[in-house]
């Protein structure tokens, strides 16, 4: 795993050292024997797509040009020549700090590019360095830095959000925005970052447990899919709901979770505390009560699923006996201001 992440961009090689070790061999990643009677009790294996993302970028980087790779090496000489010189620091003093590249990480050292992109070119060609970039070099390098964007920012959010729900909606927006690079930059670099993402993301798009995860995402729910995948995604995910409804104890009456999921998730843009409406009050603590548990549930960064079903049936125990209490002529909640001037105008509309 930390073998994919120490990616360099071409020309860094030899510009900085930041005393990373260089012993870890590619066979350390998924270097144990699998031996299927041992590990049967653990549940299923799926590839860390964090690192298959930095295998696509690796593969982009090889096909960088000899010509990017110089201007990339004399971009490295002239930020660390200005961090050690204190003339060249005092005279960019008002300008944005130079950012120093990690020797290993390719998006510090994207970090670093940007950094003298954001400094003109007349006050950088001031500053007496041994190497100069030309306006043709600053333009090669803020090129590099469009293409490599969209694969920064999904690094980084698949490393900030733990999450297998984001896999298939990052990959499609992936593939959507490097087909639209490679419509700007004819170069093969991105020919070969767009043919790497069908050959090692495409994977994760035909993962059941991937594709259930995006469903059940509320960010998500099914807007990322073709229209004409839908109708299997639905079968899969009621084939999935009904394979929990199986393993639960249905002693006590609920919303069958198959129909919950379906109608609330999937069907319906219907709010989820709306299977109420037809008996309740059209109030607002009851159901906004159960609406704010339920979306707490949801967006936990991990939820257990049978632990959340529990608390969802906690939840339904504790309205539906509500409910009850209203029925037999119990004191109701008052009704918010605004829902009693809505009756009065459709009453005088009556």
């Amino acid at each position: 795993m930390v073998k994919a992440f120490k990616t360099s961009l071409p020309g860094f090689e030899d510009t900085t050292d930041d005393g990373d070790s260089g012993n870890d061999k590619p066979e350390d990643i998924d270097c144990f024997d699998e031996n299927e009677d041992e590990f049967e009790h653990l549940p299923k294996h799926s590839r860390c797509y964090a690192h298959t993302l930095q295998l696509v970028i690796k593969d982009g980087l090889k096909d960088c040009t000899s010509h990017m790779c110089t201007v990339i090496a004399k971009a490295s000489k002239i930020v660390n020549f200005v961090r050690r010189s204190i003339h060249a620091s005092e005279m960019l003093e008002t300008e944005n700090k130079l950012q120093a590249a990690n020797a290993t990480r390719w998006n510090s050292q994207l970090t670093m590019i940007r950094s003298i992109l954001k400094i003109s070119e007349e006050k950088l060609n001031k500053v007496e360095s041994p190497v100069k970039l030309s306006s043709y070099e600053r333009k090669i390098l803020h090129e590099l830095s469009l293409i490599l964007d969209p694969f920064e920012y999904v690094t980084l959010l698949v490393q900030n959000n733990v999450s297998a729900s984001l896999t298939i909606p990052v990959t499609l927006g992936l593939k959507h925005k490097v087909n639209q690079l490679s419509n700007v930059y004819n170069n093969k670099m991105v020919t070969t970052l767009k043919s790497s993402i069908e050959t090692r993301l495409t994977q994760f798009e035909k993962d059941n447990d991937f594709i259930l995860a995006a469903i059940l995402d509320p960010r998500f729910k099914l807007r990322w899919s073709e229209p004409e995948k839908v109708a299997p995604y639905t079968v899969l995910l009621k084939n999935m709901t009904s394979a929990l409804d199986s393993h639960l104890d249905t002693s006590t009456p609920t919303l069958n979770f198959t129909d919950y999921v379906t109608s609330y998730w999937v069907e319906s843009n219907q709010r989820l505390w709306n299977h109420y409406a037809t008996e309740g009050p059209r109030t607002t603590n009851h159901f906004e009560g159960l609406h704010s548990k339920v979306k707490k549930l949801v967006k936990a960064a991990h939820p257990n699923i049978f632990n959340m079903i529990s608390l969802l049936r906690q939840e339904e125990a504790v309205h539906a006996l509500t409910l009850l209490q209203y029925r037999a002529g119990g004191k109701r909640i008052p009704r918010k201001r605004k829902y009693r001037e809505i009756d009065n105008r459709l009453q005088t509309l009556k």
